[in-house]
């Protein structure tokens, strides 16, 4: 087992409370496979800074979940979900 963590984002948990149950449920379970599959690279990447680090983007329902990883700290960092402008 490798015991990562997974933390989200104020702006995350915000946007993950106001969503409907069971795209709450989806996303929550996708997290919590995150926590033992951390090097999922989920369906594409981004480099939204090039100089700093890659961000994980993972499509689940109509909604997209932007994270990255910190192996170092065995974390998993949630900076984001969105809507997916193209469901």
């Amino acid at each position: 087992m490798l015991d990562y963590h997974v933390f989200l984002s104020l702006e995350a948990t915000l946007v993950l409370r106001s969503l409907p149950k069971q795209t709450q449920y989806a996303i929550l379970a996708f997290l919590n496979y995150l926590e033992s599959n951390p090097f999922d690279e989920g369906d594409f990447i981004s480099l939204e800074d090039p100089k700093t680090r890659e961000y994980c983007i993972k499509g689940i329902k109509k909604y997209l979940v932007s994270y990255y990883v910190d192996h170092a700290g065995k974390e998993v960092k949630v900076t984001s979900i969105s809507k997916n402008k193209k469901a």
